[in-house]
């Protein structure tokens, strides 16, 4: 730093301009005081000397004109006597003239017109510069002549020289006492003011802990004061907006859906991690197509200020947008969009839609069946006994068929509601497999299929028989339905962490697009919904709501021409509340009926 530009050098500089101005005003004014003093002290002297021996003379002393000599050498001064004409009565020394001769002097004349004159300046008889003092010679209010003192100006020069060189001196001590003192006093005011401007400094690069020592109760500790307060509060306020900051983040990160702020140039901002997954993003730059979507909407706003809705497609989802615009005294200053997918409620409306027309087709095939043999029995078609008990043999088809639809469909709903009832007792999981696959063995059989089962030996679940039985039957006529002859299905039953029942099929698997959504009501993998080998649609929605009523999972895992595997895992139960019975393995004998087959 410049150090006439520092506090310390300003003050300095400040305090020298001071002093010098000070001493160079007052030693000027006290030297001219000085010198007026000497010379109005020396000529009023001159003025007694000249009265005295003009008054000595007057009454007719001559000694004191003859002893001019002494009397100058006393006084110190040259003396000349001069009579009413102006010669020259008597002279010292110094004057060098004679008696006799006439002085013409403008100080001549006006003395000898009665006036004391008194004058300073160069003379050219002495050649120096000389005080001259004339005063008249009076005899009875008469002027007979005068008395003309001439005094050297030098000695009192001498000596106001000296008083200069005095003051002079003074000044240059006073000068680097005030350097010192000021350098001193500078430098004791200056350390807090340093010391404040690192606190400053610290302040703006966000550290608020410096503190600054007080140590008086004058305007620089009242400042210090101030700057440690300012500093506290500023500590607590930043602390404050940190945390409030952080939350924001937090909340903002713990979103689910995303969140994209813009500037009024429509460049991007901020954006959490949810918009960038949505987007498929790998930075905060967007793709040119979502860039040209959001400048559109970005112009809107920016033109009324009004909020937007819209969706953006990309290549497996479907997000929601909505953007609003950032105000800054009622002008709009940017937008924040909030992205939401919305992809599964699409697809749910989807649903909903092929539900109802589900439904409407489920319900309409038999009861189309029904109207139209009803009607031909009414119309008499069916005279023949085979043709009649033929008739209502599809009567009874059909209404069962509406009956498994209306039974499911309340079971599911009663499922979802959370009333259905639930008959909880100890239950050997691997023994109620064997049971439902002898069930399900005489349908494999008919379709060809091979159906085996391998199940553990006390593997003991806590749920409801009924209810589990239905989930096995479920998932092995499913499984029966979706695969061809000659194929086989296996179901095994283990025991790990948890029960597990697995039921693998080798039919035609089940696209990866669609596997979240065979759980839903009515959903077909088979879209034309033939009648034959298809049910309801509510099988896998069924089995899915009894397992989660059991606390349990279900999931699958599928490969188009390879196949399907559904698995369902239970907890455990506590093994000592139930005796372990033996459960027959069948493996050898489902083979021996379907090769009798």
């Amino acid at each position: 730093m410049n150090f006439i530009r520092s506090i310390v050098g300003k003050m300095w500089l400040a305090t020298v301009i001071l002093v010098v101005v000070t001493f160079i005003v007052l030693g000027g004014f006290l030297t001219q005081l000085m010198e007026n003093f000497y010379y109005n002290l020396k000529q009023q002297e001159m003025v007694q000397d000249g009265r005295r021996l003009a008054q000595s003379i007057s009454q007719g002393d001559n000694y004191a004109v003859d002893q001019l000599k002494i009397l100058e050498d006393i006084i110190g001064s040259s003396v000349m006597v001069v009579n009413r004409d102006g010669l020259v009565k008597s002279c010292g020394g110094m004057m060098g003239m004679q008696p006799g001769t006439k002085l013409n002097t403008d100080d001549v004349k006006r003395v000898l017109d009665g006036e004391t004159v008194t004058t300073r300046g160069f003379n050219a008889q002495f050649d120096m510069a000389m005080l001259n003092t004339a005063v008249p010679i009076k005899h009875q209010d008469k002027v007979i002549g005068a008395v003309l003192i001439y005094t050297p100006v030098q000695p009192i020069s001498q000596t106001i020289a000296d008083m200069r060189r005095i003051i002079l001196f003074a000044g240059f001590g006073a000068l680097m006492l005030a350097t010192v003192l000021g350098f001193f006093m500078t430098k004791r005011l200056s350390l807090p003011l340093l010391q404040m401007k690192d606190i400053a400094h610290r302040m703006a690069s966000g550290d608020f802990k410096g503190r600054m020592p007080i140590k008086g109760d004058d305007e620089i500790g009242l400042l210090g004061n101030s700057l440690n307060f300012l500093a506290g509060e500023l500590e607590n306020h930043t602390e404050a907006l940190s945390q409030e900051k952080e939350k924001f983040a937090n909340i903002v990160s713990s979103m689910s859906d995303g969140v994209i702020t813009f500037d009024s140039s429509g460049n991007t901002i901020f954006l959490n991690d949810q918009a960038k997954e949505l987007l498929h993003l790998s930075d905060e730059k967007l793709g040119q197509e979502q860039s040209v979507k959001f400048n559109q909407w970005m112009t809107r706003i920016m033109d009324d200020g009004s909020s937007i809705k819209g969706e953006l497609i990309t290549s497996n989802k479907i997000i929601a947008v909505r953007m609003a615009p950032l105000w800054d005294k009622e002008q709009p200053v940017g937008a924040v969009a909030l992205l939401q997918d919305v992809t599964k409620e699409r697809e749910l409306e989807r649903l909903r839609k092929e539900f109802l027309a589900s439904v409407s087709h489920e319900l309409r095939t038999p009861l189309t069946y029904l109207q139209g043999y009803a009607e031909a029995m009414q119309d008499g078609m069916a005279e023949r006994p085979e043709d009649r008990e033929q008739y209502i043999k599809i009567f009874l088809d059909e209404t069962l068929r509406l009956r498994r639809l209306v039974n499911d469909l309340m079971d599911l709903t009663q499922m979802e509601n959370g009333k259905m009832a639930m008959n909880m007792d100890m239950l050997d999981l691997g023994a109620l497999a064997q049971q439902v696959t002898e069930k399900m063995f005489p349908f494999s059989v008919e379709k060809n299929v091979r159906l085996l089962c391998t199940a553990a030996e006390g593997i003991l679940v806590y749920g409801d028989a009924d209810r589990l039985h239905q989930v096995l039957v479920n998932l092995i006529d499913n499984a029966l339905r979706h695969t061809k002859a000659g194929e086989k299905i296996t179901i095994s039953v283990t025991k790990n962490e948890a029960a597990e029942i697995k039921i693998k099929d080798t039919g035609s698997g089940i696209p990866e697009k669609e596997l979240d959504y065979v759980w839903e009501r009515f959903y077909k993998v088979d879209k034309a919904r033939t009648r034959k080998d298809s049910g309801t649609g509510l099988g896998l929605a069924i089995v899915k709501n009894i397992i989660d009523g059991h606390d349990g999972k279900v999931f699958v895992t599928s490969e188009v021409g390879i196949g399907t595997e559904f698995t369902c895992i239970l907890p455990l139960a506590d093994s000592g509340k139930i005796q372990k019975k033996a459960v027959p393995h069948i493996d050898s004998e489902n083979e021996r009926k379907y090769n009798r087959s």
